[in-house]
C-alpha cells in the first residue's frame, strides 16, 4: 500500500501553501483578523486577485491597495503591480417550501360526499369520505 504523501502532488501543496501564505500577508497588511472574514487569494503574474464576500471588505482593500502593494514588497519577495478585487455571492440558506393550507368548507365536504358515492373504487369513495367528515376540524 502506497503512502498517503506519495499519492499528494507535491507542486499543489506548494501551491496551496503559497495561497495561504499570501492570504496571512494581506490579513497582516489591512489589520484584519483571518477568523472573522473570508478571502481568497490569486496570485497571476504581478496581479493579485482578492475574491471576497464582503462587500465592506472589498472596498476597504480597494482603499488600501498602495499601501498593500508596499506592505507585500517589504515583507515577501513578490512582485506586484495591480490588486483587483473581485466579490462572491455567499451561499444562501435554501428557502423552505412553504405548505399553503386550505380549509374545506360544508358546501365542499357535501359536493365531495356526493361524488364519492358515485364513484365505484371502494378505496377511492372511502377516501373522500373521510376528507368530507373531517372537513370542520382539518386544514388541508
Amino acid at each position: 500500500m502506497k503512502n498517503i504523501r506519495a499519492l499528494v502532488d507535491t507542486k499543489l501543496v506548494e501551491r496551496l501553501n503559497h495561497v495561504d501564505n499570501l492570504t496571512k500577508i494581506i490579513f497582516k497588511a489591512v489589520g484584519l483578523e483571518p477568523q472573522k472574514h473570508l478571502l481568497w487569494v490569486v496570485r497571476e503574474r504581478r496581479t493579485l486577485t482578492i475574491l471576497t464576500q464582503d462587500s465592506i471588505l472589498a472596498t476597504r482593500i480597494r482603499l488600501e491597495q498602495k499601501s498593500i502593494i508596499q506592505y507585500l514588497r517589504a515583507h515577501s519577495d513578490l512582485l506586484i503591480d495591480t490588486i483587483q478585487v473581485r466579490m462572491t455571492m455567499p451561499k444562501s440558506a435554501r428557502m423552505e417550501k412553504r405548505r399553503e393550507t386550505y380549509t374545506l368548507t360544508k358546501s365542499n365536504a357535501q359536493t365531495i360526499s356526493s361524488i364519492a358515492e358515485g364513484i365505484e373504487d371502494k378505496e377511492l369513495r372511502e377516501s373522500l369520505l373521510r376528507i368530507a367528515a373531517q372537513s370542520n376540524s382539518k386544514k388541508y
